[in-house]
């Protein structure tokens, strides 16, 4: 969970806030002081007027390599991939994702006027059936993005396409399909070839298990660079833990970490946005 913003910028029209000094007291003692934390181990990082610090809880070390999951985070990387290759071979958006998926026909239940905008809003309808469970069972060879795309086509649909929105992982699992058959190699490379390369952002690395295109193991660019946790800004504050049900405790936290610049309570504001 990040919190980020520029105290020299503002909107036109709108007075300019007068900023507290930030308190005295340590990052790591904010940190001591959270007994709402049930996840093992807890990483804090916070930029303020451009002084970086870090705080760890629980069983974690720190280093600028170190790597942490960027979870749902990697759909930009997808969407950003596929967007530019679509655009780089004159594909329109809206065309039909099973134009593009053409080996997965004899399967299809999907509407087949699902577009692939449609796909990456997360509009497409899709029956939401393909969970962890479905794809734990897949295989972890070459094949396991293809047969994860067949699984989500196959259930069919529940709406209508662009008739309402719902985050659906397949959407992205079947993204992922779609930006490998186009560039004609894995996912894995064909995101390589068209965004990390280019962005010198190759130290990134893949866990032991195929990179899926919706929840990976992958570093988000700069997380595993020389800046470390945390970039150098005005106020950014990070907050990383391993476990779902700290999202709470962690928008408090975060909270907390700004309090003492803008004497506001923002922690239900963060939770509500997160969630």
């Amino acid at each position: 969970m990040v919190l980020r913003w520029s105290v020299d910028r503002h909107r036109p029209g709108v007075p300019t806030r007068r900023h507290r000094k930030v308190s005295p007291v340590t990052l790591q003692e904010l940190l001591d002081k959270q007994d709402s934390y049930g996840a093992r181990a807890v990483l804090a990082g916070l930029s303020a007027a451009r002084v970086r610090s870090v705080a760890t809880r629980g069983a974690v070390r720190v280093s600028p390599d170190s790597c942490f999951r960027i979870a749902s985070l990697t759909k930009v990387f997808t969407c950003t991939a596929l967007v530019k290759t679509m655009r780089d071979n004159s594909i329109p958006l809206g065309t039909a994702v099973i134009e593009l998926l053409p080996d997965l026909a004899p399967g299809w239940r999907a509407d087949v006027r699902l577009a692939i905008e449609q796909m990456l809003g997360q509009v497409s309808g899709l029956r939401e059936s393909v969970g962890s469970t479905a794809l734990a069972a897949l295989d972890d060879g070459p094949r396991a993005l293809q047969e994860a795309a067949e699984l989500v086509v196959g259930t069919g649909n529940e709406h209508e396409p662009g008739a309402r929105w719902s985050s659906y992982n397949g959407n992205y699992l079947l993204a992922g399909a779609v930006l490998a058959a186009l560039s004609g190699t894995s996912y894995e490379r064909a995101l390589e070839k068209t965004l990390l390369g280019p962005w010198n952002a190759l130290r990134s690395r893949m866990g032991a298990r195929p990179f899926r295109p919706d929840v990976s193991q992958r570093t988000a660019a700069g997380l595993s660079r020389s800046d470390g946790v945390v970039p150098d800004e005005d106020y950014v504050s990070v907050v990383v833990t391993n476990q779902q049900h700290t999202l709470r405790a962690t928008a408090t936290f975060l909270s907390d970490m700004q309090h003492p610049l803008t004497n506001d309570d923002l922690a239900t504001a963060i939770d509500r946005f997160a969630a």
